[in-house]
């Protein structure tokens, strides 16, 4: 997962609420660039108390991701949808 280049954050498209079909689609290719997809569509298990050095270790990656893909949402909403999405807790 490398940084967000300048060029595509500068094109990124905004939901306004009248554009959900399209900002649907450049949003699924967005995060399937960034490699995000994944984890915005299925989600990822939490960890549980006796989890291996593997699951956690696979866990912080998982969550990274989920961050990634929460700051990529962020910066693709308007005003009034990011109200509506500031408390969840992953993307």
């Amino acid at each position: 997962m490398g940084p967000i280049s300048v060029n595509l954050s500068a094109n990124l498209p905004v939901l306004n609420g009248k554009n959900w079909d399209r900002w649907r689609v450049q949003m699924k290719a967005i995060l399937s660039y960034q490699e995000v997809a994944e984890i915005v569509e299925e989600g990822y298990p939490m960890l549980i108390e006796d989890s291996t050095d593997a699951q956690k270790a696979l866990h912080k990656e998982n969550k990274k991701k989920d961050c990634k893909a929460t700051f990529m949402i962020h910066q693709c909403v308007d005003e009034a949808h990011f109200e509506k999405i500031t408390g969840v807790a992953t993307s």
